[in-house]
């Protein structure tokens, strides 16, 4: 008699969420988050970004202290022009997702992200500093043309 046993195991997970809104329009926000020149612009050091649902991304951060250079890539769960961006997140002990999310808010653009499935004993912390971070350095870029990467480490290829 053959005797099937099932392993349940449950995994703790957390998720970031942040909001903030940028005073440019929605297409040129969405423009920002996903075209690799953009991205360069506020964002990654280098990398590509094949914006379409299913098309590529890499995402390279070259730092001061090259000990904390970062590469993500995968492929984009969903890309909706003007609306959405979602991809996969690989972190330490997880996998987890990003969602970035973009409506209209008193003529500028709100953008909401949610990133989930971060494992408890991941860097949570880390990721909200570094979004948090990043997504102001977006709205400074955008409005006002500045780039405050350095002050969080990150190297440019300008």
């Amino acid at each position: 008699m053959n005797q099937m046993v099932y392993l349940l195991v449950m995994t703790d997970t957390r998720t970031f969420e942040h909001e903030l809104t940028v005073d440019a329009p929605r297409a040129r926000v969405f423009h920002a988050l996903t075209d690799a020149d953009e991205l360069k612009r506020w964002w990654i050091t280098d990398g590509i970004s094949e914006p379409r649902t299913g098309g590529r991304f890499r995402y390279e951060w070259k730092m001061a202290d090259p000990s904390n250079d970062h590469v993500q890539e995968g492929t984009y769960d969903e890309v909706i022009d003007g609306e959405r961006v979602a991809f996969p997140w690989s972190g330490p002990g997880a996998e987890s997702h990003v969602t970035l999310s973009l409506s209209d808010s008193d003529g500028g653009t709100q953008v909401s992200l949610v990133h989930s499935g971060i494992a408890a004993d991941d860097m949570y912390e880390r990721y909200e500093q570094g979004w948090q971070g990043f997504l102001a350095n977006l709205k400074s870029v955008l409005e006002a043309g500045q780039d405050d990467r350095a002050a969080m480490g990150v190297q440019t290829l300008a």
